[in-house]
């Protein structure tokens, strides 16, 4: 028998709701972490192409970058 004002079994709906919004959130942020990485190896590469920074500096900050990329993967 179902009530008026029920909120389904013990709850669950509202828990599938917060599971899909979890769900987005995770997905944005992931996206949002990769493009972040993208933008600065282009900016680096614009710098080193520009003669901003030696050949050194760029090696240097790429494997930086590269390095923060895998710790929060």
């Amino acid at each position: 028998m179902h009530y008026a004002g029920s909120s389904g079994f013990l709850g669950f709906r509202d828990f599938g709701l917060a599971f899909w919004i979890l769900v987005a959130l995770l997905v944005y942020i992931l996206i949002s972490n990769s493009r972040d990485d993208e933008e600065a190896i282009e900016i680096l590469n614009k710098r080193f192409a520009r003669g901003e920074i030696s050949r050194e500096e760029y090696m240097m900050l790429k494997r930086e970058i590269m390095a923060k990329d895998s710790k929060t993967e």
